[in-house]
């Protein structure tokens, strides 16, 4: 992956500065609890918000707020961001 094709720039300021803090947070970590901790960012990274079952997130009301035809659903397509 090439950070040139990153989409950084579509995160506010203040997102950003937590993944920046995110990094410096993790770079000064054992690596027990870092491993741990990526192991967790991988399975947040390849989540998929109209179809995954997500603990502590308002499935019901995002679909409201940004919905998805069945047909599309049951086939795992979901709209673009």
């Amino acid at each position: 992956m090439q950070l040139d094709s990153s989409r950084m720039d579509q995160l506010t300021i203040s997102e950003q500065l937590i993944i920046f803090r995110l990094i410096n947070h993790l770079a000064s970590q054992p690596n027990d609890y870092r491993n741990h901790a990526f192991q967790r960012l991988k399975e947040i990274s390849e989540e998929n918000p109209w179809v995954s079952e997500i603990q502590g997130f308002d499935k019901k009301t995002f679909l409201e707020n940004h919905p998805i035809n069945q047909e599309e659903y049951l086939h795992g397509i979901t709209p673009k961001a």
